[in-house]
């Protein structure tokens, strides 16, 4: 019997050399006033929620799409955004540290 299940073994090699990661760009499309604007993952500096609603924060300007959070939440690159609580998603390379009251 095969066990189909059971993970392939890497090898000594392949454990010794770390993996280089594709840096192509991404991109999030949100519908903002009757048109679709396309923003650099890139230039996110945090994501916040307000009902329906979600404010996108980036480096030279703020905006607000009719959207649910967890819906942007699928959209985004999950290995480079964190929902750190119910109403923020943070992109991983601008935290520090967090707890239940802040965010560094």
């Amino acid at each position: 019997m095969i066990n189909v299940f059971k993970a392939p073994v890497a090898d000594e090699h392949s454990i010794a050399e770390p993996s280089v990661v594709n840096a192509q760009p991404h991109y999030l499309y949100l519908r903002i006033d009757r048109r679709v604007v396309k923003i650099d993952t890139a230039d996110i500096i945090w994501i916040e929620s307000f009902k329906d609603y979600v404010k996108v924060i980036l480096k030279n300007q703020v905006l607000s799409a009719k959207q649910k959070i967890s819906v942007v939440e699928k959209l985004l690159p999950m290995d480079d955004f964190m929902r750190i609580h119910r109403s923020f998603i943070v992109p991983l390379n601008k935290i520090e540290s967090y707890n239940a009251n802040y965010c560094r």
